[in-house]
């Protein structure tokens, strides 16, 4: 099985490679599998602000992939956005699966309120990476521990934040169980 991730950022393909081994292992199948980071676009905003524009950003990614590879199987696209809730602005993640038949699960999470510092720091308009930068005075922290690195001092980085959402959404997409509508018998 060829699975495409709507990124080429190392973060999110290892984030979606150790969550197909986890899911896989867990379930007891022997799949092969391997996972290839995509350079596509997520057709919006290179700082997503809205839930919904960030939902879109994962499901775009997605679908580019399968659009750019007709080999790929299974994409999955990876969103991080922010949202205003009340008077906090929070982060949040979008994880989108789709193959080729059309079948897809998405779902969100990581969504907690930013430290006023780093809102402060996003107020000159500039993308959440390139602010944590400069808090941490690194380069490219999107592709090592990220903000979730450093706001847990390590202890969550990135990758591992990612790969629980994704794992989560790649166990509910092979479960079958994931409609409303499916409710087990005897209900």
């Amino acid at each position: 099985m060829k699975i495409g991730v709507g990124s080429t950022n190392p973060v999110k393909v290892a984030a979606v490679q150790s969550a197909v081994e986890f899911v896989f292992s867990r379930r007891g199948e022997s799949v092969e599998y391997e996972v290839q980071g995509y350079s596509v676009e997520s057709g919006v905003s290179d700082q997503p602000y809205s839930d919904d524009e960030t939902r879109q950003g994962a499901r775009n990614r997605a679908l580019a992939v399968l659009e750019a590879d007709p080999s790929v199987d299974m994409a999955f696209g990876l969103e991080g956005g922010l949202m205003s809730v009340g008077e906090e602005l929070q982060s949040i993640v979008w994880v989108h699966i789709e193959d080729r038949a059309g079948k897809q699960q998405s779902l969100a999470g990581n969504r907690f309120a930013l430290p006023q510092y780093i809102v402060d720091g996003l107020a000159s308009g500039e993308e959440l990476g390139k602010v944590m930068d400069k808090i941490e005075g690194k380069t490219n922290t999107n592709q090592q521990g990220g903000m979730f690195g450093y706001l847990t001092e390590g202890v969550i980085p990135r990758e591992e934040a990612y790969a629980y959402l994704v794992r989560f959404a790649l166990a509910l997409w092979l479960s079958g169980r994931k409609q409303v509508r499916d409710r087990p018998s005897g209900l």
